[in-house]
């Protein structure tokens, strides 16, 4: 469906909003192809900037908000815009290098210098792309990953690198470190997220020939994750972790996605050649090899209403018991709006629900986690999350958004497998719950090249913080950066 980068450091900040803006107008079929700078999604961009001009449906100032071109015209010519330099870097011989420096109310407050900067080359037929951050990462700084500090708190993060081949037409095959977000969902998902850390990973991609209005495509991918320690004998577990996913488009207005993952481990596991079969189910597989791995389904749709709103979707079912069992089940949904008026204003609403049992499982090592970190939605189980945005863009390249976010999250986390008993009786969420809400207020310039600039104040209030009864806790944070672009 619509994949994206939590990154705000190589442009996707504008780009992937561009295409989701764009795909709710209804200019474009689809991009079912479109990934996070993976498999295909280059070849999609340029192909279709060469040969697209549009008019805007809506009549001016509908598309100002998604910055598509200059006001005083309703003929829109996307080479224009940044989407068409980032087709550009990841198409020919590109480079960028961005020296920035940040402050944040929360270290004392002090200046926190910071280095980024990427390279694309190849063709066609085979490219090859790096990405690097060289930055003081601080544990109140959202990028923060838990990466290890080299000299001076400096640590240097490479989240995307690969190259990708293209053999034959409609088939791509990526080998490289890249995140993973697979679903509707604009802030995360519920089977891959892109929250957790990137993977470093084979994937292969096929567009299927199309079938009049409709068009299929398949993917498929295979990594290999932290291991872990397993007690009771103790050995440190290795753990794979593979997926594969078919994305189907009618027309223009409906896309639905079906995809699947496993994750196992052991003492001395090995590549299982039956999970690297795109179309067997990976629940036929291990439950006829009796195995018990962790596998997970989950099945999304998007739809667009009409011209400029759209709504989307996303289940995960982690267990489900089609059979008599005392046994709950493992359950959670997405559902999003997104609405572009004629005004200008750019307005999100998302609501996500992960039940009491979700990720969880009674082999350690197959814990939904990921360097610690939930592979899927990072609220993790026993939480629900309402989020709601309006945006606007005051100038080009010059963003205003405001947004709240309110929170529940019971005690239970992935590690608390069920044992037993009568689960019905558990309240949603369960335990001491601690409730957050949110307000932030984020403004920033950020121009293809030259100074960028811009900063955010946060709100945040906590009731029960740490499952804690009566601990209640009231943050103001700000947050501003200055950095300089320099691109080829």
């Amino acid at each position: 469906m619509i994949y994206r980068i939590p990154s705000s450091r190589d442009n996707t900040r504008w780009s992937i909003p561009l295409l989701i803006g764009i795909l709710a107008i209804g200019w474009w079929t689809s991009f079912a192809e479109a990934r996070p700078l993976t498999p295909g999604w280059p070849t999609w961009v340029e192909d279709t900037l060469e040969q697209t001009r549009l008019t805007s449906p809506l009549g001016l100032p509908h598309l100002y908000p998604i910055h598509l071109l200059p006001t005083e015209s309703n003929s829109y010519f996307l080479e224009k815009d940044g989407l068409h330099w980032l087709a550009r870097f990841l198409m020919g011989n590109r480079g960028w290098m961005e020296p920035e420096t940040r402050i944040d109310s929360q270290q004392s407050p002090r200046l926190l210098p910071a280095l980024s900067g990427g390279v694309a080359l190849g063709d066609q037929r085979i490219r090859i792309y790096g990405l690097f951050n060289l930055a003081q990462e601080t544990e109140s700084d959202p990028t923060h990953r838990g990466l290890k500090s080299w000299r001076g708190d400096f640590s240097l993060d490479i989240p995307q690198a690969g190259i990708w081949l293209e053999p034959f037409p409609r088939f791509t095959l990526f080998l490289g470190r890249t995140p993973l977000h697979w679903g509707p969902g604009y802030r995360s998902a519920l089977g891959a997220s892109g929250d957790s850390p990137p993977y470093d990973l084979a994937l292969w991609h096929y567009q299927l020939p199309g079938f009049g209005k409709i068009r299929v495509s398949s993917t498929l991918f295979a990594t290999r994750l932290d291991p872990m320690w397993h007690e009771t004998p103790r050995y440190l577990a290795q753990r794979y972790f593979m997926g594969h996913r078919i994305d189907c488009w009618f027309g223009s207005r409906l896309g639905i996605g079906i995809s699947e993952f496993v994750l196992y481990g052991g003492e001395a596991p090995s590549l299982e050649i039956m999970y690297l079969n795109p179309i067997m189910p990976y629940y036929v597989s291990q439950y006829n090899a009796d195995r018990d791995d962790n596998v997970l389904v989950t099945g999304d749709f998007w739809y667009r209403v009409t011209t400029g709103i759209a709504i989307y979707g996303e289940l995960l079912v982690d267990d489900y018991q089609y059979a008599r069992s005392d046994s709950p089940n493992a359950l959670a949904g997405l559902g999003g709006f997104h609405l572009l008026d004629r005004l200008g204003n750019e307005w999100r609403l998302e609501y996500v629900r992960m039940n009491r049992w979700v990720y969880t499982h009674r082999i350690p090592e197959q814990q939904y986690l990921h360097y610690g970190t939930s592979i899927g939605q990072p609220l993790g189980p026993d939480a629900d999350q309402w989020w709601f945005r309006w945006q606007r863009d005051l100038a080009p390249y010059t963003r205003l958004n405001i947004s709240y976010t309110f929170q529940r999250k019971g005690e239970a986390t992935t590690k608390d497998r069920f044992f037993g008993g009568e689960h019905w009786r558990i309240p949603f969420p369960s335990g001491v719950v601690t409730q957050t809400h949110l307000w932030q207020l984020q403004w920033y310039r950020e121009p293809w090249s030259g100074w960028q600039y811009g900063g955010e104040y946060r709100f945040r209030m906590i009731r029960n913080a740490e499952h804690q009864a009566g601990n209640h806790i009231y943050q103001h944070e700000w947050r501003g950066f200055l950095r300089y672009r320099v691109s080829t």
